[in-house]
């Protein structure tokens, strides 16, 4: 490859085709590319450049990419894939392409344009830009939550796509709380101008610190200018100048002087400040502080603050009237309150678990391994059929039918939850343990030049014990890792032959598993990103395939036996071994029939017809005549999942509220989930379980 390569040049890197060069920066290039294995999706790409390939430079690059895809947020930026370009040698992952503006380019709607290249329509009011602040406080909670540290927090590591949702990236300096002496000695992470002191220090960062930095970077988005223009003037480009003013600063127990825009409140203001206190102990707690500081500086006064008390014979009439407005406003109105927080919060978790559960089936779509495109099509099925609930709950929450749309944000949070687990159960766990054991058979096979290949295949994680999402991200990134030293084994054997002894007599057994397990292989731009070059390197044959790596340690002695082990596999992740998607519509309305005339029967005290339609276990029937005794107790009653049609077990998973009524209100009491089983009892269904 020619040192004078220019990103404007490529055309391609691995299986993606460019459609631009966006951006450069100290270490990598960012293009705008195409999937051709995922109907030509956008996606950002970003590429470390050529020539950069120290040991620490990859390190940064690699741990970026590992954080990223370990974390799913609404509000951080998605990785999907992660390799490496065979035309350049270098590394890369793909994300989120962010069709937007940073906030280096909003402005107020006071200011005319920012340095950045902001223009009039780049303009926002000021509760627009809090509330982006907001959304980037919640992301940083998300990452303190997990031990890391941003560390370089910045308007222009924040993007704003179409549809004004901030989103934070760059993650390439961040650290984990629990790592230390991480940092290259003599490198200071971070950019000076929105630098916490004891980060240019190079005392340990905290999660204080990136709040320092955000409120820097507040200041710097509401004034159009940053806290070091008024005090250096020309110099605040110079970045010692600018280390040296905060280190005169500190010393001498002085504050920075912030000079704000008369348009920006003075609560807004003291957030600005205290966020950016010298001392870590006199800033925000954590991020989640700082985000309800910006939204109560934000929040208009309450008309009762802005009133006058009323003066004459009059005022206790007015004060008993007063009571009873409250007292009524209360009883009603925190009910009201409560829903409405509820429906709040269940959306944003079914918003997590949209964008993960996303990430995740996006990630490894265009796989070809046994089983991988049945269990991927399962779980976009799942996922298109919890958006729909997500749907319908956005239209609820807009109707400010509270209830019904917390009900459906929670019902499409199971869904996505079901999804990730159905693609771990049926495909994702097995693919990762078989690409460990490849792994660790490859490396094996290198003997003494393995290097530190051999710990990273020691380190190699054990399945994860977690469920839902958690567990379908660590086995991702479990399959992930374990091709990448797979692939790296492959590289040693392919550039320096380790044994003397001449390869296996029979290399082609190996192949015929390969071919068996998959009769029909996809064509080169929708295979594996990461095991492609095992394929391709002529020498690879001295390393055992995944499909025969449990014989691998065996290969030189006894190549015959090697495919046995693959053939036992084979059945267990051939697509053929889970029956098709079959309409099971009709089905599920007999089902959501006898669930409602479970929920009526309850609520009539009707236990004749509770029996009808629920085989009633010992001491069931006195538990239920015990929360209905009488008709001031009442429940509804919302369907969660009706799935596992394969088996003539049907999982059924509801959402009971129930009521009490006090005089004549009625008040939600209890709010539970309940699993049960429907079974086929002839012409109908019977319940189990609930």
């Amino acid at each position: 490859m020619p040192d004078a390569l220019r990103p404007e040049e490529l055309e391609r890197i691995g299986r993606f085709k460019v459609r631009r060069y966006l951006a450069g920066g100290g270490m990598a290039w960012v293009f705008e590319v195409e999937d051709p294995g995922l109907f030509d999706a956008r996606r950002a790409l970003k590429l470390l450049k050529p020539g950069e390939t120290d040991a620490e430079t990859l390190r940064r690059f690699r741990r970026e990419a590992e954080l990223l895809s370990r974390l799913q947020h609404p509000n951080l930026v998605h990785i999907f894939e992660f390799g490496e370009d065979a035309a350049t040698g270098c590394q890369y992952y793909t994300m989120d392409f962010i069709e937007g503006r940073t906030l280096a380019q909003i402005h107020p709607d006071w200011l005319d344009a920012t340095p950045d290249g902001g223009t009039p329509a780049d303009a926002r009011s000021l509760d627009e830009i809090c509330r982006y602040f907001s959304e980037v406080l919640s992301a940083l909670a998300r990452l303190h939550e997990q031990g890391i540290v941003h560390r370089d927090i910045k308007p222009q590591n924040v993007f704003v796509d179409p549809h004004g949702r901030a989103v934070l990236g760059d993650l390439g300096v961040a650290k984990l709380s629990s790592a230390a002496g991480e940092t290259q000695k003599g490198v200071v992470p971070g950019t000076p101008l929105y630098m916490a002191p004891e980060q240019s220090l190079r005392f340990e960062a905290s999660t204080r610190t990136d709040l320092f930095s955000l409120g820097l970077s507040m200041y710097r988005v509401l004034s159009g200018r940053t806290v070091y223009d008024n005090a250096l003037g020309a110099d605040s480009t110079n970045s010692m100048a600018v280390l040296r003013h905060l280190w005169s600063l500190q010393g001498a127990s002085q504050e920075f002087e912030f000079e704000f825009p008369p348009q920006v409140p003075e609560p807004l203001r003291a957030v600005v400040r205290q966020a950016c206190r010298m001392s870590p102990d006199e800033r925000y707690p954590s991020a989640e502080t700082m985000a309800d500081a910006i939204r109560g500086a934000t929040r208009p006064p309450r008309a009762a603050e802005l009133a006058e008390p009323r003066r004459g014979p009059s005022l206790p009439v007015l004060a008993l009237l007063g009571m009873v407005v409250l007292a009524l406003g209360f009883w009603f109105g925190l009910g009201s309150y409560s829903q409405r927080s509820g429906a709040r919060t269940a959306r944003s978790s079914a918003e997590a678990a949209h964008a993960q559960v996303s990430a995740l089936v996006g990630g490894l779509s265009g796989r070809t391994s046994p089983g991988a495109a049945d269990a991927i099509e399962d779980a976009k099925r799942r996922v298109e059929y919890a958006a729909e609930e997500q749907n319908e709950a956005e239209e609820a929450l807009q109707s400010a039918r509270y209830g019904a749309a917390q009900d459906r944000f929670e019902r499409a949070l199971d869904g996505y939850t079901r999804a990730c687990q159905s693609i771990v159960d049926h495909w994702l766990r097995a693919e990762a343990s078989a690409s460990v054991e490849s792994a660790v058979a490859a490396v094996a096979a290198l003997g003494s030049a393995s290097g530190d290949l051999a710990t990273r295949a020691k380190g190699l994680p054990e399945p994860s014990p977690d469920t839902g999402c958690n567990a379908a991200e660590a086995e991702r990134a479990r399959l992930f890792a374990a091709e990448a030293v797979r692939a790296d084994a492959v590289k040693i054997a392919a550039n320096a032959p380790l044994h003397a002894e001449p390869p296996p007599p029979a290399p082609a057994p190996p192949a015929a598993v390969v071919a068996a397990a998959a009769p029909e292989p996809e064509p080169a731009p929708a295979a594996p990103p990461k095991p492609a070059p095992v394929a391709a390197a002529p020498p690879a044959q001295k390393l055992p395939p995944v499909a025969a790596a449990p014989a691998a340690a065996a290969a030189s002695a006894a190549p015959a036996p090697s495919p046995a082990p693959a053939a036992a596999k084979a059945p267990a992740h051939a697509p053929g071994s889970r029956p098709p998607v079959r309409d099971n519509r009709a089905a599920k309305a007999e089902i959501t029939q006898a669930l409602e005339s479970w929920n009526a029967a309850l609520n009539a005290r009707d236990w004749n017809a509770l029996a009808q339609v629920q085989n009633l276990h010992p001491g069931q029937l006195e538990a239920y005549q015990k929360l209905f005794p009488d008709k001031s107790t009442r429940q509804s009653m919302a369907i969660d999942f009706i799935a596992g049609f394969d088996s003539p077990r049907i999982d059924v998973q509801i959402v009971l509220t129930r009521e009490e009524r006090h005089f004549f209100v009625w008040r939600v009491v209890a709010k539970e989930t309940r699993k049960g089983i429907a079974t086929r009892d002839g012409t109908t269904w019977k319940l189990e379980g609930l």
